[in-house]
């Protein structure tokens, strides 16, 4: 069974080659780089990812006076809050023939394309040439010249799409060497780096959660693409590994646009749920998702005992409509009675004609989720 894809940042980008319905890999948006000496890695401000200029994973070791900060752009960037903040920049005449490398992952997508925005100084960084590596170590390089020296930033689009060893690798390292630069204080700034890709799971999952409504739990979840889903089948454990369905919500087919779903779990155990979600395609193909868990607010069941001169009446409060089996032992251990009985949430009362000699006994009601356990004096 597959799993589905949970992403946390999504966006609708309309990139070059036509493509619609990108999400998110990784992004970079400079704002904190203004302290020196300036980083020489940088993780990924949304997504998975990391930049490197430190000498390792095949870039090169840039030095304090090759790196510098400088005012950032609003351009390219996709956050819903833009800020103009700061922007990485690399510099000096010095640093030509040096590689900054990307390191990420296109775990299940596909159609990579990498956005950015740029500027320069007169006397800067003329040429960028772009190198793909899935080792880090032998690299082909692709792409055109995204240098801009001089200044006014503009967006840059590497569009990746028609390179095939690039999409769903564990890992790829995109390399660009700079050079051309004709002084010292010649630079080139980038900001809002920016990498999509089109998911190939059926359903891109954005999010699943659980909470209690008085005693029942409610599913929410919501997707931001589907690909042929033909319903959801909704997974319950009481222990997390063992599941089973308690019911099928229809799914949207094939979409682009973001979808929102919601399930009630009516009889919810006492203590810890779990659930996953697992996706149909039209074509028979399916998907589990991670498993998620809440602590509901129902008391625990409780069983307690009458005994008559001859009945015995037994009440069971259940937390949950269940099936399960009822049996009285005498104390030694030798089983007196055996039944499969159905239980309904709330108080349940059994009467049972019941005539042995007086001593104690045990009664036990043992269910796929609890075994409750009495003794009573006959």
């Amino acid at each position: 069974m597959k799993k589905l894809l949970l992403i946390t940042t999504v966006v609708g980008l309309c990139c070059a080659g036509g493509l619609r319905g990108q999400t998110q890999i990784a992004t970079w948006s400079f704002d904190d780089t203004n302290s020196y000496p300036y980083p020489t890695t940088y993780s990924a401000t949304s997504g998975t990812g990391i930049i490197y200029l430190n000498g390792s994973n095949a870039s090169s070791a840039w030095s304090s006076t090759q790196l510098d900060e400088y005012a950032g752009t609003k351009t390219n960037d996709s956050r819903s809050t833009q800020n103009a903040s700061n922007a990485l920049g690399l510099k000096n005449s010095s640093a030509n023939g040096n590689s900054m490398v990307i390191k990420i992952s296109t775990k299940n997508f596909i159609d990579i394309i990498i956005t950015f925005a740029t500027e320069g100084s007169g006397s800067g960084f003329n040429f960028h040439q772009w190198a793909y590596s899935l080792n880090g170590v032998a690299f082909t390089d692709f792409g055109t010249n995204t240098a801009k020296n001089a200044s006014g930033y503009e967006t840059r689009t590497l569009d990746l799409s028609a390179i095939d060893a690039l999409e769903n690798s564990e890992n790829l390292y995109l390399k660009l060497t700079v050079s051309g630069a004709t002084a010292s204080g010649g630079n080139n700034k980038f900001d809002n780096i920016v990498i999509t890709g089109t998911s190939t799971l059926p359903v891109t999952l954005t999010s699943f959660t659980a909470k209690n409504i008085d005693e029942r739990i409610l599913l929410n979840w919501n997707t931001a693409s589907e690909k042929k889903n033909d319903f959801f089948e909704i997974q319950h454990s009481a222990d997390g590994k063992n599941f089973r369905s308690i019911g099928e919500l229809k799914g949207a087919g094939t979409s682009k646009v973001n979808n929102a779903y919601n399930f009630i779990d009516e009889n919810p155990n006492a203590g810890i749920n779990y659930y996953r979600l697992v996706q149909h395609d039209f074509d028979g193909n399916t998907s589990a998702s991670f498993v998620i868990a809440l602590n509901s607010k129902i008391e625990g069941s409780k069983l307690n005992v009458y005994a008559g001169a001859e009945e015995l009446k037994i009440f069971i409060s259940s937390a949950n409509q269940t099936k399960g089996e009822l049996q009285i032992y005498e104390i030694g251990g030798k089983q007196l009675f055996s039944q499969a009985i159905a239980v309904n949430r709330g108080h349940n009362s059994i009467s049972l004609p019941f005539s042995v000699d007086p001593g104690v006994h045990i009664v036990r009601f043992t269910s796929d989720s609890e075994s409750l356990v009495k003794k009573f004096l006959r």
